[in-house]
């Protein structure tokens, strides 16, 4: 999904209390709990994320906003919502490389109804879970620190 210079936006094209909803009902977002009375009161994404904590995982969420607004990819459609990847990074350099990803699902916003059903058809672009199908790059890699002599 492209959208201009400044990118596409998650909460350009959906109610930001439809996000905040479904992340507080997401049982990975809800181990990260760090202030309840924060958590149980927020009502956008923003205050949402400043009530988590990085957890054991060392998720990123004080990065959240942007991941929530920009790291999306839709994955599939069923019954009449589709269903949102959310990709946070981590928190601190031990855990360089890690990604988190929440899935969501959301009502289907009439504006993007005809781009995600034409998607799911594969008549133009494709959803997340067509991704092998489709024959989208991957770039995959591995590293191993030099040996010593």
């Amino acid at each position: 999904m492209t959208k201009g210079k400044e990118g596409f936006s998650l909460l350009d094209v959906f109610a930001e209390k439809e996000v905040v909803k479904a992340l507080k009902a997401d049982t990975f977002v809800r181990k990260h709990i760090g202030d309840a009375a924060a958590f149980k009161k927020a009502a956008t994404v923003d205050a949402l994320m400043e009530s988590l904590v990085p957890g054991d995982d060392c998720v990123g969420f004080q990065y959240g906003v942007d991941a929530v607004k920009r790291a999306v990819a839709f994955h599939h459609l069923e019954r009449g919502k589709v269903a949102i990847r959310i990709a946070f990074g981590y928190d601190n350099e031990v855990c360089r490389g890690s990604k988190f990803v929440v899935g969501l699902l959301l009502p289907i916003p009439p504006v993007l109804r005809p781009a995600l059903e034409k998607a799911e058809r594969r008549e133009e672009g494709f959803l997340m879970k067509d991704l092998k199908a489709a024959g989208a790059p991957t770039v995959s890699f591995t590293w191993e620190p030099p040996s010593t002599p």
